[in-house]
């Protein structure tokens, strides 16, 4: 595969069109891995909204509150029932 790939950059060497061959091989490459980094972000981005979307409907509600950094600031109480 390596030679016949030297063959075909030696040929366009000799046609005079190697830099577009380059040209071209350079932008089918990005393109492909921009492609294939865009699909994995998005696949990533959704897996991650419906794992939490998931978690969400599944765990009941909680009373704790947080600050801004993601702190516990009051552990969830129990229920007070007034005995009066």
């Amino acid at each position: 595969m390596l030679v016949f790939v030297l063959i075909l950059l030696l040929i366009a060497a000799v046609l005079g069109i190697l830099g577009a061959v380059l040209k071209f091989t350079a932008v089918l490459v990005l393109s492909l891995t921009l492609a294939m980094v865009i699909s994995v972000a998005l696949i990533w981005w959704f897996a991650k909204r419906q794992t939490r979307r998931y978690i969400a409907s599944v765990k009941p509600p909680t009373r704790q509150v947080y600050d801004a950094e993601g702190r516990v600031l009051r552990p969830d109480l129990p229920e007070q029932t007034d005995p009066n």
